[in-house]
């Protein structure tokens, strides 16, 4: 199988896991929505917020490390490095993971109040101590499928998780248990997680267990992972920085408006058949100058061709998505999923140059560039979240990805001396600004959700029709599609 059949098979994969899961996830946070009303659905999202801010302490860049060198290591068949390399991250996992949750837990009223301004949700973070254990063991298991480029058994993985996350959390809160049920739901559905991933590499990959301890190549290890853990900390920091400030400057219902934007901005990326996570072990895989070449733009390319429509029709519909599905009480959160949605284009896009760096072995890139932004972007988030409010933390995000990706972009070319052709991006971009133009032109005269949906419908065709016309896409993209449709459609 060539590379390139390999890669698309695998974001073929990936892809049916991720767009799986986002149906899932959609009715999920719909309902939970719905059940628990606008202040507890905002505890239950600062619940999962404050886990996700204190992973970072459990981390420290091993995943990313654990994907780049296994990956790396089972492609040259040396299993022994890959499989000490894999225990000595899960050992350190274990124990930081463990510390770290337990700490939490113990200080829960501190951390709400002192850090998070929000004394009455001490209990809530109680719970995010435990959450955070077996999200990080998750965590771990799901980076490892990467690792090891099992990309069917991660997709699985992330569909079992949201099918059970649903399951037990709607199942809970509807017996009457609340928001303690909803935590209590998700913190069982993630151990679920883990015990089954457990059984997957025992049964699957043995030999991660029984190949003999040898000696790994520590001075290459630990440089790469002190970039990677301050780019991964950084970055971590940089992606909660606009919730963590929302939680500390607004009331906690803000926080649960701002998640739901944040859902819909993600969900737009997971129907995108081109992501970072899938190409990152592909950049780490020792191909030569030549192919990683054609690897980076082809993935631009293509992520431009799908990212800019979904992205613009998503802010042109984020009032009536959110009036129809959330109802009334929800609907301050279209104002941030408005501008989110444009966020998502350059938050992909330089999703991909970063993991092209990192597949280099060249994490400092990555670190020193988001060094940079994460200033830009909480000086911005103070000032704009205390004018503008949650759409203030959209501008921010925006202002910043669109800023991290011109910076990544400008080194990857100018620097790395990587081919690009500005056309992949400016062709779909005036596309999409014409559909969405057309779009909101007629929005204000529409009444009803059918109508919605055949304008949608309409932009999607014009958009293709422009794209056609302009050579944004060819004749051998349409049949690359059909056979990628094709495998979907084979293994559904």
């Amino acid at each position: 199988m060539s590379l390139k059949r390999e890669i698309a098979k695998a974001n073929v994969f990936f892809t049916i896991g991720r767009v799986t899961s986002s149906i899932i996830a959609f009715f999920f946070s719909i309902i939970l929505a719905r059940l628990l009303q606008p202040h507890n659905f905002g505890l239950y999202s600062f619940c999962v917020v404050v886990a996700s801010f204190f992973i970072l302490f459990t981390d420290f860049g091993m995943n990313s490390t654990m994907v780049r060198f296994v990956s790396n290591y089972m492609g040259k068949g040396k299993y022994k490095k890959a499989s000490t390399l894999i225990k000595l991250i899960f050992k350190y996992k274990i124990i930081l993971t463990i510390v770290t949750g337990v700490l939490i837990s113990i200080f829960s009223n501190q951390i709400a109040t002192f850090i998070f301004n929000k004394p009455e949700a001490g209990f809530v973070v109680f719970f995010s101590g435990l959450l955070l254990i077996v999200n990080s063991l998750s965590n771990f298991f799901y980076f490892l499928f990467y690792g090891i480029k099992n990309f069917i058994a991660a997709s699985v993985v992330q569909v079992l998780q949201n099918a059970l996350k649903f399951i037990f959390v709607i199942a809970l809160v509807v017996m009457g248990m609340g928001i303690t049920g909803a935590m209590t739901g998700l913190i069982i559905s993630y151990l679920v997680v883990v015990v089954i991933s457990s059984i997957i590499i025992y049964k699957k990959y043995n030999f991660i267990i029984s190949e003999q301890k040898v000696e790994l190549d520590s001075r290459i290890l630990l440089t790469f992972t002190f970039w990677v853990f301050l780019g991964t900390t950084i970055g971590m920091i940089y992606g909660l920085i606009d919730q963590l400030m929302i939680s500390n400057m607004l009331t906690i219902e803000n926080v649960g408006f701002y998640r739901i934007a944040l859902t819909w901005m993600s969900s737009i990326t997971t129907l995108v058949p081109i992501t970072a996570f899938v190409l990152y072990p592909y950049f780490s895989g020792g191909t030569g100058k030549k192919q990683l070449n054609l690897m980076f733009f082809n993935s631009l390319r293509y992520t431009s061709i799908f990212i800019f429509p979904l992205a613009f029709l998503l802010s042109a519909y984020s009032g009536p998505f959110i009036l129809f599905l959330y109802k009334e009480p929800f609907l301050p959160a279209a104002s941030a999923l408005s501008i989110l949605a444009f966020a998502s284009v350059f938050s992909l896009l330089y999703g991909i140059v970063g993991s092209y760096f990192s597949g280099i072995k060249r994490p400092d890139i990555t670190a020193k560039i988001l060094s940079f932004t994460i200033i830009l972007n909480v000086i911005m988030n103070y000032f704009l979240i205390q004018i503008y409010g949650i759409s203030g933390a959209a501008t921010a995000t925006f202002i910043s990805s669109l800023i991290n990706f011109i910076i990544f972009f400008l080194v990857a070319v100018l620097v790395q001396k990587l081919m690009f052709k500005s056309a992949i991006i400016l062709k779909p971009l005036i596309a999409a600004s014409i559909a969405y133009y057309i779009t909101m032109f007629f929005l204000p005269n529409v009444t009803n959700y059918f109508t919605l949906a055949f304008y949608g419908i309409l932009s999607l065709v014009i958009y293709l029709i422009i794209m056609l016309l302009i050579k944004g896409i060819t004749k051998q993209d349409i049949d690359y599609f059909k056979k990628g449709l094709n495998m979907i459609l084979q293994r559904l």
